[in-house]
């Protein structure tokens, strides 16, 4: 991923080849384009421009654009807000805005994104999730869950899941109900490397 945010078709576009060599390989690719897109992307243009004309996509992508969208948005956020309860007042008047259909993934997007940049002082206490609004709390823990899988993912230490120090730092002091949110998400994240058929990924070299 090199492109600002105003070239996002062209590296959808990038990975077309793949479509006719492994339609999974081409699905996984994109969606590593949409993980990758906000962490490289330009903080110029407003979350609500974004919002209002959303990049054309199947519906399967759909999910994937919206939590790149979430994370996005939580990035532009922090970067002019100091602490949880600002970032709160900014989901709760632009969440409301959006399609119910997409705000779930949206939400992960920005769970996700308070896990990788954090508010205030570099470190977000877990428990401090709870203090957003209830309606969002799932699917903000979830996006937390994903970013915990991404994290266990590339994590040279031996320990895996709840064994994990990491998984253990990020979930202390969080209630029953928000731990089952969290592992729903990791769950989420795992299964999108799940497939049926292992040769689905496979791209002939020859063609």
């Amino acid at each position: 991923m090199g492109w600002p945010l105003n070239d996002l078709p062209k590296a959808v576009a990038a990975v077309d080849f793949l479509r006719h060599r492994s339609a999974a390989a081409h699905h996984l690719a994109l969606i590593g384009i949409y993980r990758s897109w906000p962490d490289v992307a330009s903080l110029d243009v407003s979350p609500d421009a974004l919002a209002i004309s959303p990049a054309t996509m199947t519906p399967e992508l759909s999910p994937h654009y919206w939590r790149a969208l979430g994370y996005w948005t939580a990035r532009y956020w922090q970067e002019k807000v100091q602490s949880l309860n600002q970032l709160s007042i900014h989901l709760q008047a632009f969440v409301p805005r959006l399609d119910p259909s997409v705000q779930k993934y949206f939400l992960q997007g920005v769970g996700r994104a308070l896990f990788t940049y954090p508010l205030p002082a570099n470190w977000v206490p877990p428990a401090e999730l709870e203090r957003f609004p209830r309606a969002y709390q799932q699917g903000l823990l979830e996006g937390w869950g994903m970013a915990l899988g991404e994290d266990e993912l590339f994590s040279p230490v031996p320990w895996k899941g709840q064994e994990s120090p990491l998984w253990i730092a990020k979930t202390k002091g969080l209630s029953a109900m928000s731990l089952s949110y969290i592992q729903q998400g990791k769950a989420q994240f795992d299964a999108l490397f799940e497939s049926p058929d292992p040769t689905a990924l496979e791209v002939p070299l020859s063609q």
